[in-house]
């Protein structure tokens, strides 16, 4: 059976590999940019470095887009909905937001987002 020195470093494994997995996982690739399109063309790409206010007239649809301290958000929609201004902010690479009614689609891309391992 198991002896206490056993469980003792199976806890102490455990315990190892929680952190790394949590060290690994909460380091979030922060975007350095945000590309908007809407109805599948970019309207623009922005950085995230610099705040602005980002507003889309558009085939009489209205969407408002707020950059502010390296993350973005959408303040105001004409939507029936307002699914995408209840969204919270994002800063990381690959996430966001999206207006369906208006087709606009906000993403943050730049970064380092990796898929796989290369050797």
């Amino acid at each position: 059976m198991f002896k206490k020195a056993d469980i003792f470093l199976l806890l102490i494994l455990l315990v190892v590999g929680m952190l790394a997995t949590y060290l690994v996982s909460s380091a979030d690739d922060l975007g350095t940019h945000v590309k908007i399109s809407i109805a599948g063309e970019v309207y623009g790409t922005y950085s995230l470095g610099e705040d602005r206010t980002i507003t889309i007239s558009k085939h009489e649809n209205y969407n408002e887009i707020v950059i502010k301290n390296g993350k973005v958000f959408m303040s105001d929609a004409d939507c029936p909905n307002k699914v995408c201004v209840k969204h919270s902010p994002i800063d990381s690479t690959g996430e966001s937001i999206v207006c369906l009614p208006n087709k606009v689609l906000i993403e943050i891309v730049g970064g380092e987002k990796y898929d796989a391992v290369s050797s």
